[in-house]
């Protein structure tokens, strides 16, 4: 028995894990996309069935193992959609694999449903963590002395101790895993974006944009992408800023420059900071001459921001802006191309937008 709980205890901790590594990326929650949780729930009830393999036979047709626990499990992710998904597969798996229609399966197949129902039920009753934990657990050990007692009488007093131990750890240990997942999952996704992200803007950092960059890059040279525009943006002055007002004045207008460029590129454009006071835009599938008009939005909305400092004054500041285009500029020119024009803005009176092929916009 203490190998088959054993066996029982390590597929299920090998199953959280190697299942973990289907949504680190993007986690599973009760709002994700139908056939997710669908996904989910049909992957736990699948391995629900098979944990009953490796079952503890307690009595004639009357077995232990932990396939409730994969329907708790199951509901924490994707709500009442991921389990019913599950109690579905383990009550068909019950019956059509173990015994067929008998007393004890029809009680196995109610337990499971009387779960199911409970944790989609406490998923959305519960946000917190360990109130709908134990909660399922406690149904789950309820749902167990009433078909004990159903199926045994007063022999199940002899085994009651036992399952109800067992469950209790069990659940105890699957809610454990489970967090610590969920922690490592968000201490990677906040990892993850540091790498990629400007800490005082928000924005994408200069690595960020060069992945991006070539990734685009690549596009443009397998013909997947023929419009390809760059607008390279520096703040006018901005060493003023700082000699003037002090550096903790320069990052709070550094952050929201920050916020003024996302708002004002397009939602799907790749806004980054490159370093100091420069930033740079990437516009895939956008001509030059709209590449032009979102450069000079964004001129425009820079000027027109009041931006706040620390000591409660606020200041106004203007950008010079350089756009480039492919294919009217080579795809392995755009950055040049950008700079040259960003260039001749500032030479020309800052303040304004040039192109990289018309000159002053």
């Amino acid at each position: 028995m203490i190998l088959e709980l054993i066996t029982n205890m390590s597929l299920l901790t090998a199953f959280l894990f190697l299942s973990n590594q289907f949504h680190i990326r993007k986690p599973v929650t009760t709002t994700s996309p139908l056939y997710i949780r669908l996904a989910i729930g049909a992957a736990y009830g699948l391995f629900g069935v098979m944990l009953m393999y490796f079952s503890v036979h307690i009595a004639d047709r009357i077995i232990l193992d932990f396939r409730t626990l994969t329907i708790m499990a199951s509901a924490f992710f994707g709500g009442w959609v991921s389990s019913i998904a599950t109690t579905v597969l383990i009550v068909a798996g019950r019956i059509g694999l173990f015994g067929g229609i008998t007393d004890s399966s029809v009680v196995a197949a109610s337990n499971a449903v009387a779960v199911g129902i409970a944790c989609g039920v406490f998923r959305a009753k519960f946000r917190s963590f360990w109130p709908y934990w134990l909660s399922g657990i406690a149904v789950n050990m309820v749902a167990i002395i009433w078909s004990l007692i159903f199926l045994l009488g007063s022999r199940s007093l002899a085994y009651l101790p036992l399952y109800l131990t067992v469950l209790a750890l069990g659940g105890v240990y699957v809610a454990y895993m489970i967090g610590f997942l969920t922690r490592t999952n968000a201490l990677y996704a906040q990892l993850a974006k540091s790498a990629g992200t400007d800490y005082l803007t928000d924005l994408h950092n200069h690595r960020s944009f060069d992945t991006i960059f070539n990734e685009l890059f690549t596009s443009v040279q397998q013909q997947k992408l023929v419009v390809l525009s760059l607008i390279a943006v520096d703040i006018d002055h901005f060493k003023k800023v700082n000699d003037t007002y002090g550096h903790a004045a320069g990052d709070a207008v550094l952050q929201q420059f920050g916020q003024v460029l996302k708002r004002t590129a397009r939602s799907f454009d790749t806004a980054a900071r490159i370093g100091g006071e420069e930033f740079a835009v990437l516009l895939p599938d956008c001509p030059h001459d709209m590449a032009l008009q979102v450069a000079e939005r964004i001129r425009a909305a820079v000027e027109a921001h009041r931006y706040a400092l620390p000591d409660g004054r606020t200041i106004h500041i203007t950008a010079s802006l350089g756009v480039s285009t492919y294919p009217g500029v080579p795809a392995d020119e755009l950055l040049n191309g950008a700079d040259q024009a960003l260039y001749e803005a500032k030479r020309t009176g800052r303040n304004r937008v040039c192109s990289a092929a018309c000159g002053t916009a």
